[in-house]
């Protein structure tokens, strides 16, 4: 319940500046938290939008400025020496959503990439694309440069795009790459620049309306994947497994591997009726492995999978939130010397979870131990992993926020 001294008399007006307690009650979808400090910080929702905290959690406000309300945020980047925070946002429903996959929905129109510079309190719009934007990936070798997936199913207005000027201010430019992936152009999802300049691309789901009659059902076409633009490149190569070709989600790259060869990469299942293609599965979900950048692959978990994080202060631990199975658990990413990657590591499912929806684990930078994990439908949740035994422990006398 609403602390007393939170609760306001019938009538009375609220406020948006106001900060208070969770009631327990967050059906709602977050897609990103972000940590400024110990203190301050800083939710991406879909129907919510936004909240901020500024005391650690304990109370949660939507005291933002600047974020146009008709907008839903999907993902947050930091600028590596500025802190400036990049809020990736979009009209209607979020890219990584099964809601977000037709057509006629990718093609609503709505989008830019906003940013902060203390912390989310302000925002200002850096770049109108007019189009949702997914996701963004600052290159580690010129924090000038950043890529950015946009969602149009029209491949002159979607795919991915770049800027050399992000510091421009009102001058910033973005452009469309001239090399674009085979497959679902304008359905990028996540995307990442390596060190040495290599861009790794996932395509997410389809659905179109293949005879223009609304009583038949859209198709779900076979152009998912991952793909790989590799330095001087002028061609994506596609590196999927034939299992990813219908519905990949989000990819890890492993922080711990210091080549950048090892990724992590989940698969939902299709959705019927889906574009045959021989060779092509659509119902072998899950998480995908490989340690030669895409050269092959090996699937290590075979449920419905949204994402992996990997532990970045003990690597060979791993957070994987499912579809529709909770959260699961792995102590053995890597074999007994710590550093040689598992090439079939064993997950648990947490089953002192209570949601069957976790999107994305987020690891407190300023408690160790402590994972944040973000949901579709139940707000935020907090647990934390006993440092003597190295595993996960769920406590839902302490989960929490937004």
């Amino acid at each position: 319940s609403v602390p007393v001294s939170q609760r306001h008399a019938p009538g009375t007006t609220i406020s948006d500046t106001e900060s208070f307690n969770n009631t327990g009650m967050n059906n709602t979808t977050v897609w990103w938290i972000h940590w400024n400090s110990a203190t301050s910080i800083y939710a991406a929702f879909d129907d919510l939008k936004w909240e901020r905290s500024i005391d650690g959690g304990d109370t949660w406000t939507f005291d933002v400025n600047g974020l146009d309300q008709k907008l839903e945020n999907f993902s947050l980047e930091v600028h590596p020496t500025t802190g400036r925070m990049y809020l990736s946002r979009g009209r209607a429903v979020a890219p990584f959503d099964f809601s977000g996959l037709s057509d006629s929905v990718a093609n609503l129109g709505g989008g830019n990439l906003s940013y902060s510079d203390d912390g989310g309190a302000n925002w200002n719009v850096l770049y109108d694309f007019g189009n949702p934007v997914s996701w963004t990936s600052i290159d580690p070798n010129d924090p000038q440069t950043m890529y950015a997936g946009v969602f149009d199913p029209d491949p002159k207005f979607g795919g991915v795009y770049v800027s050399h000027n992000i510091d421009a201010g009102a001058g910033v430019t973005f452009s469309l790459l001239e090399a674009q992936p085979p497959g679902n152009v304008g359905r990028p999802h996540t995307l990442e620049v390596l060190d040495d300049g290599t861009l790794v691309l996932v395509l997410t789901a389809r659905k179109f309306d293949h005879d223009s009659n609304p009583a038949t059902p859209e198709i779900q076409t076979a152009g998912s994947g991952v793909f790989r633009l590799d330095p001087g490149a002028s061609e994506w190569v596609d590196v999927s497994n034939a299992n990813m070709h219908y519905w990949s989600k989000d990819l890890t790259i492993d922080p711990a591997d210091p080549t950048q060869n090892t990724w992590y990469v989940a698969v939902a299942t299709a959705v019927q009726p889906v574009e045959a293609v021989a060779g092509y599965a659509s119902n072998q979900p899950g998480l995908y492995m490989t340690t030669d950048r895409g050269g092959s692959w090996t699937r290590v978990f075979t449920k419905e999978t949204d994402s992996l994080a990997v532990d970045p202060s003990h690597p060979t631990e791993g957070y994987l939130a499912s579809n529709t199975d909770g959260l699961w658990y792995t102590s053995d990413l890597r074999l007994a010397d710590g550093v040689t990657i598992n090439p079939n590591p064993t997950f648990t499912q947490v089953t002192s979870f209570p949601h069957q929806r976790p999107n994305r684990v987020f690891f407190n930078p300023y408690v160790p131990g402590e994972v944040w994990i973000s949901s579709n439908g139940a707000g935020i949740l907090v647990g934390n992993s006993s440092a003597a035994l190295r595993e996960f422990h769920f406590s839902s006398s302490i989960y929490s926020v937004t």
